[in-house]
């Protein structure tokens, strides 16, 4: 059996939930970058964690160089960058125990693979991948997207993960 606690943020379910992921994507119009993360939440404790190419962009020439190569990349757990966007968008998921382990696994694999060549890149390797594949380790079969709703050139992209989670959401609105 399973029961939804009254206060998510201070109790848990023992009886299997065992937290949340979110997913959220901000692509503001007119931006075609944006960007991509998840948190997670277990027993009361939130954390953000988002893909970036590490040290940063410096802004001259960074977009050709990871278009058409690997920069140093890391995940920040506390990636709060984005909270205030206004066009922030996120879906949520109370997910298991199982669940749970397989997110991070995907977690802890995807931080060791930042090195040796696997870093930040905008064709495999980016925020939106990122975000994406954890939904995916997590086992979210409503968040899988077809080859054809990717990007061409950079797979998932934060505007059409944007898409894919209003989409999502519009269709449980009630009416």
């Amino acid at each position: 059996m399973y029961a939804y606690v009254f206060d998510s943020n201070i109790e848990v379910d023992p009886f299997g939930l065992s937290g949340t992921l979110t997913i959220y994507s901000d692509s503001p119009k007119g931006d075609p970058i944006g960007h991509a993360f998840i948190s997670i939440t277990e027993n009361g404790k939130t954390e953000y964690i988002g893909q970036w190419p590490d040290p940063g962009f410096s802004g001259k020439g960074d977009i050709a160089k990871i278009t058409f190569s690997d920069m140093q990349g890391g995940l920040d757990m506390n990636d709060i960058s984005h909270l205030d966007s206004a066009a922030l968008i996120s879906r949520s998921y109370d997910i298991d125990d199982a669940q749970m382990s397989n997110l991070r696994k995907y977690i802890d694999d995807f931080k060791s693979g930042n090195g040796d060549g696997k870093g930040y890149n905008l064709r495999n390797r980016q925020c939106a991948s990122f975000a994406y594949g954890a939904s995916q380790a997590a086992g979210i079969k409503e968040m899988k997207m077809p080859w054809y709703k990717k990007n061409i050139l950079f797979g998932v992209t934060p505007s059409n993960l944007s898409k894919k989670i209003k989409s999502l959401n519009e269709a449980n609105v009630c009416k």
